[in-house]
């Protein structure tokens, strides 16, 4: 029977400087984005990334996302993901409101980087 992994613990300093990443990468994020997964689209992409960033620093496997048919991109779902994760991993978790505020942000960064290619 397979152990579980203890769970690694992240800052907020280190959920930001992951974020940081994300914007700064933006633009080959976007690019990247499977042309024939039309639920991918921009926004998605980006939670996507980080989501899989900060599985990755807290060395916790990411697994699947099942998308519900009724949802016309792939955010609502991964948004839900990643807000689990980061209630998990944080040391100090994010309130709900505290959590879209960081990933508004994110977001409007992104694109405005990306834009600027």
């Amino acid at each position: 029977m397979e152990q579980e992994k203890p769970i690694i613990k992240i800052n907020l300093a280190d959920l930001k400087a992951l974020a940081e990443v994300i914007i700064r990468q933006s633009s080959v994020i976007l690019v990247q984005r499977d042309p024939n997964d039309v639920k991918m689209d921009e926004r998605s992409a980006l939670i996507h990334k980080l989501w899989l960033r900060v599985s990755e620093r807290a060395q916790h496997r990411a697994g699947a996302y099942p998308n519900i048919k009724e949802h016309l991109t792939h955010e609502q779902v991964l948004n839900l993901k990643l807000k689990e994760l980061l209630d998990k991993i944080l040391e100090t978790p994010l309130s709900s409101e505290d959590y879209a505020i960081f990933l508004d942000n994110l977001i409007e960064r992104a694109l405005k980087t990306s834009e600027k290619g």
